[in-house]
């Protein structure tokens, strides 16, 4: 027998399924996820421990002109601007070693790299990064201005499952973390130059109307820099960025002095270590420079420490080996070791004896291209013929144009040539020893060079077995490898963990005045 309830009982009855109704609108507003966006607090006890964004602004150089895609950048403006929203499998610090970002952990073998993801990582819309998003980075990276050439030797990255990415490599590879240093982004925001990638660093972008900035990530998993923004600030090529912040329009400015002189500035600034090596080039066909003592000798008689300071404004570091002087590896080396960085004279003229050169022999008369565009060659060219004098190898420098500079190294119209080339940060040296950019005069299969190469580049040999034949072939004669600059503005306390392509990864270490800042 159905009986009514009691006025006492359905009022309980009601206020019951208030609270039940008010239980599940609460559920349907913070308890469901949303499918590419952040997972909301669920209670005030999480909302608590959300870190606030902090406050003040910076202002950095960009180029409306180029993508802030960073598989789409193509200038030295924006470049740099990718470590400030953006993390890497890998970042290189400045002694060229690849250090774990993005990835906990590896494992190398001759065909493949497994990279397994640190757990818990999520994108700044609250996703999860996961390996399928690192294979879609990559698939955009191998095709881009910045990274494909870092990539070359990587047939393929594939996702076994949401922790690991499997490379496959074409050729073994002893440094291939280094090259695995391209940007992750979230899958299906990066296809585009005009897109905005959804990323992890420590800012993201946020868009009023036509204006882009860039607001700190408060999700980033680590420490939250020092200020809250980023303003972009608009530029021209053409903009000297130093005097903006010698005048305090821009906080930061970076150039790679490419283009071969370095702007005076007020402003407080640190130098880069780029991969960058600059060399003379040397034609074997040369009927003195076909012989391997000749070349060496070359390299004895100059003084590197000079043309540091007189050729590059000591906006360089010194060379003797063709690896970064900078890298760990060759800190590590006994060859490097061996090796002086000032001129050896009598070493040099004692090798140049034998073939009735020297300075107790007949002068050896040769000519040095040198493109006349760039000063800091222009000013090297100079040195390298006075230091080469003092050993009776007389130079003749011909300071020509572009044009005129490679339409003589393709016809092989030379003695030496002075030239740079920026060489990948996985130390690989296939622009001279596989009939690359930088192989004029070397005939790589000469020797046993290349054969030292490819088992040094695939770990049966240590470095220093691969050094010991560079040294007594001297293929060509490494000088330096050359710096950037970064330039900050006096809310700039100080920088730190400054590298070529991680300039901004540190930033929460920065000690930036926020007051000073605000704006």
């Amino acid at each position: 027998m159905n009986r009514r309830p009691t006025a006492a009982t359905a009022d309980l009855i009601k206020r019951i399924t208030a609270a039940l109704l008010c239980a599940a609108m609460a559920a349907s507003l913070f308890g469901c996820g949303r499918t590419g966006g952040p997972e909301q607090p669920t209670g005030t006890e999480e909302t608590a421990a959300l870190p606030q964004a902090p406050a003040g602004s910076v202002s950095v150089p960009y180029l409306s002109s180029d993508s802030l895609n960073p598989f789409f950048i193509t200038t030295s403006v924006n470049a740099p601007l990718v470590s400030l929203y953006c993390r890497g499998l890998y970042y290189l610090d400045n002694g060229f070693n690849a250090v774990g970002d993005l990835a906990q952990s590896e494992i190398v073998s001759v065909e493949n790299v497994k990279v397994n993801l640190k757990p818990g990582l999520v994108f700044s819309d609250g996703s999860p990064v996961t390996a399928a998003d690192v294979a879609y980075s990559f698939e955009l990276a191998e095709k881009s201005e910045l990274y494909e050439e870092h990539l070359d030797n990587i047939e393929s990255c594939t996702a076994p499952d949401d922790a690991t990415v499997l490379f496959r490599l074409e050729e073994p590879d002893v440094n291939v973390l280094n090259g695995l240093i391209f940007p992750v982004v979230k899958s299906g925001t990066a296809g585009k130059e005009k897109d905005l990638p959804v990323s992890c660093g420590h800012y993201k972008f946020t868009q009023d109307g036509i204006r882009v900035s860039l607001v700190c990530n408060t999700l980033y998993q680590g420490e939250l820099p020092a200020v809250g923004a980023v303003r972009l600030t608009e530029v021209t090529e053409n903009t000297v960025l130093e005097t903006l912040v010698d005048a305090g329009e821009i906080s930061f400015c970076y150039s790679d002095l490419s283009h071969g002189s370095a702007k005076r500035t007020y402003a407080a600034a640190t130098d880069v270590y780029l991969n960058n090596l600059v060399f003379i080039g040397v034609n074997r066909k040369n009927v003195n420079f076909g012989i391997a003592e000749m070349r060496r000798a070359m390299s004895l008689a100059l003084d590197r420490q000079e043309m540091v300071s007189a050729g590059f404004q000591n906006f360089a570091r010194a060379a003797v080996l063709p690896f970064n002087t900078s890298w760990a590896a060759i800190a590590d080396s006994s060859v490097a070791a061996e090796q002086s960085f000032s001129a050896d004279p009598a070493a040099a003229n004692r090798m140049l004896a034998p073939y009735g050169a020297g300075s107790e022999g007949s002068e050896c008369y040769v000519t040095l291209l040198c493109p006349e565009a760039n000063s800091f060659l222009r000013n090297t060219a100079g040195v390298i013929a006075k230091q080469l004098a003092g050993v009776n190898i007389i130079v003749t420098v011909e300071n020509v144009s572009k044009y005129e500079y490679y339409e003589a190294l393709e016809s092989g119209d030379f003695d030496l040539y002075l030239g740079e080339i920026k060489l990948p940060p996985t130390m690989d040296l296939d622009a001279f020893l596989y009939y690359g950019a930088a192989s004029y005069g070397i005939d790589p299969e000469e020797g046993e060079l290349l054969t030292k190469y490819n088992r040094y580049r695939g770990g049966e040999i240590p470095l220093d077995e691969f050094l010991r034949a560079f040294v007594a072939e001297t293929p060509f004669i490494p000088l330096c490898y050359r710096n950037g600059r970064m330039c900050y503005s006096s809310e700039i306390a100080s920088v730190a963990g400054i590298s070529e392509f991680h300039l901004f990864g540190e930033i929460d270490k920065w000690d930036i005045n926020a007051d000073h800042a605000l704006g």
